[in-house]
């Protein structure tokens, strides 16, 4: 009797491991890839690519800055989050590239969880151009207006090559 009861409990339990490794796996095969965002990448990606015009006004450390900036905002509108699946994550939300200010500088960034059947989250090019200039007034950065746009055109291409950006929409429909 009490071999019938171990082998029935081991059945028992292997079946439960079985159908929640199978859920968890189905889930994962629907969900699409994780991206994340290097702002080390992104910084020598952006500029080397930035037009002429731009590329004098900006320097590396402002670039960083800018690019953070624009995180900063993406994550407030919720078309990112922050990377907590490891310890030595640094966070980006800094006014200082350094991190001299105890804050950690701009780290590796991921998209929110996937949340099924959740509506697409967009937000209008404009608004984070907004942000990154208003942030860079508040900074005291001497950076022109056009060459902040160029490298928030250029930072879509990168988001771009490493698959964070989806379709583009199109025009709402009238209702």
């Amino acid at each position: 009797m009490t071999v019938v009861f171990v082998v029935l409990t081991v059945l028992v339990v292997t079946a439960i491991g079985l159908v929640s490794v199978g859920g968890v796996t189905a889930r994962l095969t629907k969900a699409p890839p994780r991206t994340l965002f290097d702002l080390d990448e992104a910084v020598d990606f952006v500029a080397d690519r930035l037009p002429p015009h731009a590329a004098g006004q900006v320097s590396y450390d402002e670039l960083r800055l800018l690019l953070g900036w624009h995180l900063d905002y993406l994550e407030r509108v919720g078309i990112a989050a922050e990377d907590d699946g490891a310890e030595d994550t640094p966070g980006w939300g800094t006014s200082d590239p350094d991190g001299a200010d105890g804050s950690a500088p701009p780290g590796p960034v991921g998209p929110p969880p996937a949340v099924p059947d959740a509506p697409a989250v967009v937000a209008a090019e404009d608004e984070g151009v907004a942000y990154v200039l208003g942030q860079a007034g508040e900074a005291g950065l001497d950076i022109d207006d056009v060459a902040v746009v160029e490298v928030i055109e250029v930072e879509a291409r990168y988001l771009a090559a490493i698959g964070a950006l989806g379709s583009p929409v199109g025009p709402r429909p009238d209702v």
